[in-house]
């Protein structure tokens, strides 16, 4: 999680000591695509984003922190924001410092588990153990689809929901 940093740190140094960073350089932009390339997997499999109503669970970085910098799941926010999303978002302690660094409007929820029914997508963007309970929904919700960029959970965990894991190439 401390990857992008640990990258651009190496990079400035390698530039205050006159070495260009060629493959630095490009592991930071490939980085930073990202973001994107995770929504394009889902737009890929579910169809356009466009004024879907979303909900991101996890603003960190990573769980068990306030910060926001680096954090894939606010460049995710944008990316949804520039797709006309209707974007709700949750976090246990770090929605202050999101609140700083987004400057459109979305909606920051205290209870997550009460928007589920308001949504179309749930995105699974920072593995905090609370969100472990969206297992007990699965019986519960109708025609969302939960978007697993973490790995939280595995896909024969859920028999009823529309579940989407990063890493299963189906």
């Amino acid at each position: 999680s401390c990857f992008p940093k640990d990258v651009m740190a190496l990079a400035a140094l390698s530039k205050e000591i006159g070495v260009n960073p060629r493959i630095l350089d490009s592991v930071i932009k490939v980085n930073d695509c990202q973001p994107t390339v995770i929504l394009n997997y889902l737009e890929n499999i579910t169809g356009s984003l466009n004024n879907k109503n979303i909900l991101v669970l996890g603003l960190a970085f990573k769980p068990e922190t306030d910060d926001v910098r680096e954090s894939v799941s606010i460049k995710m926010i944008r990316y949804l924001n520039e797709k006309k999303c209707n974007i709700s978002a949750h976090d246990p302690i770090s929605i202050n410092n999101a609140k700083k660094v987004i400057n459109f409007d979305i909606n920051f929820v205290d209870d997550w588990e009460k928007e589920f029914h308001n949504n179309d997508i749930i995105i699974v963007s920072t593995n905090w153990n609370e969100y472990k309970k969206l297992k007990q929904f699965d019986n519960k919700i109708s025609n969302q689809i939960i978007y697993d960029t973490r790995s939280l959970f595995n896909k024969n965990e859920f028999k009823n929901i529309n579940y989407i894991n990063i890493n299963y190439n189906e």
